[in-house]
């Protein structure tokens, strides 16, 4: 129960509560009831696999001294100064309005996490979940599907715990995308050229042949691809991860005009005086302290962003929008010479008319465990990985007012596209040649997604025309994922940061 207590008080009353009741015969009557509860069972027994397993069990997290001066160390900011820009949030979009500003601002970043805590071999565990992910990365969307998704709460963002899958936007979206959005083709060309040159992007060396993806897809006659990192590759599949700490922040920390405030919270925006917007924070000693600024960018992710407009008065709660790519998982067992192992494999596959999309997910003890609901055996765990189907969103949803939790209905489409996307993944998995390795229940029936965006489309009543300026006030912008104006079907975390070079500006 180590875990579980390491939560707090209130979640650790809670998830002790879920685990005993996962035990009682009667949960199995009650769906919802027993859908939370096993969840709570197969995260704890991930943990309790994930240290069995781990040669690094009991490593200190990594100390990153190097940096902690840099980005923490700054006491020289009084609540009293006044800065041309703050930025709240520091994943890939905060990165992006972070570079358009001109060396002559003041620029704060306020960070509601701290530096990366995971040594770099264990990432993609659940010790990494449970350090740099909000709230231990178990998030819930509220409604008939109670729909588990993550966030990031780590300098960096997203971009520091994600796997770094980079696509441009899918061609046939284009049109759209530029319609719904207002920039021009040209315009979104060049901003996708340099955030690919930013991401240093580029391929691994492997063969379609060691991918149950990709010989599933061939089998079904899908589309699929070897899809680019953000990643410079070396020998022996060694390999630099370029997340916004190595490819922005650490130039900008040497900048005299850059300032940041790490595991700092930001609770109100106050924009009420004509000439400056204060913004209410509590500080990592637990204290009340403001900061003024002439503009705002919020760019802390797709439910932070809209839930701090709205709790400031600056956009109604009916505004907010909620989307996302339901995903549905399996575990199977194939060659223990496939790719995936502790990582993902990189290929993808598509149905011809791209509505549904097949990809792996991360394959480390701990995960597998969690999503099997037992502990796998020793000599199985080389042949075990994770695989999913996922396609667009098309229901309802935004935020409960007043909290941090989304709500969302499936419509009929969703539900439809649900039972659709279960019955091909079976069938991709057996034309790979692979099995399951849950024979009694191929397919998890959980609903889970680690790409939610869209509570603020760009085209919504909420900014100014063809821009991601507040109507309401035009000094705060938002750049983040809430921006996108529809699901693109692939991992949005490019495509995001290609909308928000060419929107935001000084």
């Amino acid at each position: 129960m180590s875990y579980s207590k390491a939560q707090g008080p209130l979640r650790h009353f809670g998830l002790s509560i879920l685990l005993n009741i996962s035990f009682q015969k009667w949960c199995a009557q009650v769906p919802l009831v027993s859908d939370l509860a096993k969840s709570v069972q197969g995260l704890l027994l991930g943990y309790v696999v994930e240290d069995e397993t781990s040669k690094f069990s009991g490593m200190a997290p990594t100390g990153n001294s190097h940096l902690a001066y840099t980005f923490e160390g700054n006491q020289r900011l009084t609540s009293h100064e006044l800065f041309d820009y703050v930025i709240i949030g520091s994943g890939p979009g905060a990165a992006i309005a972070a570079q358009k500003i001109d060396s002559d601002s003041q620029v704060l970043v306020i960070e509601q996490g701290g530096l990366p805590r995971t040594p770099p071999s264990r990432h993609h565990t659940l010790e990494h979940v449970r350090n740099d992910f909000y709230k231990g990365g178990q998030e819930i969307a509220i409604g008939p599907w109670l729909s588990q998704f993550a966030q990031a709460a780590v300098l960096g963002g997203g971009s520091e715990v994600n796997s770094g899958l980079y696509h441009d936007l899918p061609e046939y979206l284009i049109d759209d995308f530029l319609s719904a959005t207002g920039v021009s083709r040209e315009r979104f060309t060049i901003s996708q050229e340099e955030v690919r040159t930013l991401l240093q992007i580029s391929q691994m060396n492997v063969s379609s042949e060691n991918s149950p993806i990709a010989r599933g897809a061939r089998g079904m006659g899908f589309e699929f691809q070897s899809i680019p990192r953000w990643r410079t590759y070396k020998e022996n599949s060694e390999f630099i991860q370029h997340g916004m700490i190595d490819v922005v922040w650490k130039h900008l920390t040497r900048l005299s005009n850059f300032h940041f405030k790490l595991n700092t919270r930001v609770d109100c925006i106050d924009a009420g005086e004509s000439d400056r917007i204060k913004v209410s924070c509590t500080n990592p000693a637990g204290q009340s302290v403001a900061y003024f600024t002439k503009n705002l960018i919020l760019a802390a992710g797709a439910i932070q962003t809209p839930r701090l407009l709205c709790e400031s008065g600056l956009i109604p709660w009916r505004s907010t929008s909620f989307q996302w790519h339901p995903m549905v998982r399996t575990i199977i067992k194939t060659s223990h010479t496939d790719l995936g192992l502790h990582d993902v494999d990189p290929f993808q596959a598509w149905t011809q008319n791209r509505k549904f999309k097949f990809g792996s997910a991360v394959s480390t003890p701990g995960l597998l465990a969690m999503n099997l609901g037992r502990k796998p055996e020793p000599d199985e765990l080389p042949k075990l990985r994770s695989v999913y189907g996922s396609f667009v969103s098309s229901g309802r949803g935004g935020l409960i007012p007043h909290t941090n939790f989304p709500y969302y209905f499936p419509s009929t489409k969703d539900k439809n596209n649900l039972q659709e996307v279960r019955m091909l993944l079976k069938k991709l998995i057996d034309a790979s040649g692979a099995t399951f390795a849950n024979p009694e229940q191929r397919v998890k029936k959980g609903v889970s997604t680690v790409h939610i965006f869209g509570t603020l489309p760009i085209n919504s009543e909420v900014f100014l025309e063809g821009t991601s300026r507040l109507k309401s006030d035009p000094r705060i912008q938002v750049s983040d994922g809430s921006l996108l104006p529809f699901g693109p079907g692939v991992n949005p975390q490019g495509i995001i940061m290609s909308l928000c070079n060419a929107v935001i500006t000084r």
